[in-house]
């Protein structure tokens, strides 16, 4: 089993011959992605392996001429299309640098997406472009003629954009202060609102103070209300009792007048008279009386409703019994 360790590094590189390659690099050979300006004017962005074009990419020539498309060991293969400077074009297959047409192995539809994913990898192989510390890079700033082919470029007046010192370089327009005010404030809540804080100890103890607080005004709001539904259940069960009383006390007197007027009948008159109206007022005091006892009244409880009896009002009989005898001469 082979274990050894294979290194891949971002290279600038200029050769003898004037050529100059940016990008990834395996063992002194382009390999992954990188961009190469060649001597002669061509120029390949895309995907390398171990010093050959191989997989996808975009190579411009000199003349004007640009293919987007598949490669194998720098040979144009497979998928793609060539543009031609008098705006000629071809798609279809390649074989070893050779059109072959539009065949069913590349319709015009895959040659078009696959001409978009070079693109793609051609505007990542540039990232690898302006190493600071390349031979290319001290090589362009000796005064030679450059063109920036980065994928973002920032545009006059936009420098202020840039991360880093590179814009910090630049003054904000006054125009776009503003908006560039408002624009922080939005990143800053989201940051706020998806990053969890530690409070701090002095923020912990408040809350604490807080919560315990509206735990004391709780409780004394709810004894206050049950302060004042004991006052008023106390109330009724007095008013109740007394309306009780007030009856009992013309049920008796309604019976001392019937008892006067039967003696004033003649000798041998015997009477007996029955008062349906304190029968009925007795069962339905008897009635509110457990009721209410049982709801309402702090004084009464389950337990002690057979130590009460005694002190309830006395009863009216259910009936009165009255005899006239003559009056002894």
């Amino acid at each position: 089993m082979d274990t050894t360790e294979v290194y891949i590094s971002w290279e600038s590189t200029v050769y003898p011959d004037g050529g100059m390659y940016e990008g990834l690099m395996k063992d002194g050979q382009c390999h992954g992605k990188g961009v190469f300006q060649y001597a002669d004017g061509d120029r390949f962005e895309g995907e390398y392996k171990e010093g050959l074009m191989d997989g996808l990419g975009v190579y411009r020539w000199s003349n004007g001429s640009i293919f987007k498309g598949q490669w194998k060991e720098n040979n144009m293969h497979g998928c793609g299309q060539k543009f031609y400077p008098a705006g000629a074009m071809e798609e279809g297959e390649w074989i070893d640098d050779d059109f072959v047409g539009d065949y069913a192995a590349c319709s015009p539809e895959e040659a078009l997406a696959t001409a978009k994913e070079a693109e793609i990898i051609s505007d990542q192989a540039k990232m690898f472009m302006n190493k600071p510390d390349g031979e290319v890079t001290a090589k362009l700033e000796d005064g030679k003629a450059f063109v920036n082919q980065n994928p973002v470029v920032y545009a006059a007046g936009t420098e202020y954009l840039a991360p880093g010192p590179i814009g910090n370089a630049f003054a904000v327009p006054q125009t776009m202060v503003e908006k560039l005010l408002a624009t922080a404030k939005l990143h800053k809540s989201i940051y706020d609102a998806w990053n969890f804080q530690i409070p701090s100890q002095a923020e912990l103890e408040e809350e604490e103070k807080t919560k315990e607080k509206k735990r004391s005004d709780l409780a004394s709001k709810a004894a206050a209300e049950y302060a004042r539904k004991q006052k008023e259940a106390q109330a009724q069960f007095d008013a109740i009792v007394d309306e009780e009383d007030d009856e009992e006390e013309e049920d008796e007197d309604d019976d001392d007048d019937d008892e006067q007027d039967s003696g004033k009948g003649g000798a041998n008159v015997a009477s007996i008279s029955m008062s349906m109206r304190a029968m009925q007022f007795t069962l339905e005091r008897a009635a509110r009386r457990v009721t209410t006892s049982m709801k309402w009244s702090p004084r009464f409880t389950q337990k002690s409703c057979a130590s009460q009896e005694s002190r309830q009002p006395r009863n009216p009989p259910l009936a009165c019994l009255s005899l006239a005898l003559p009056a002894q001469k």
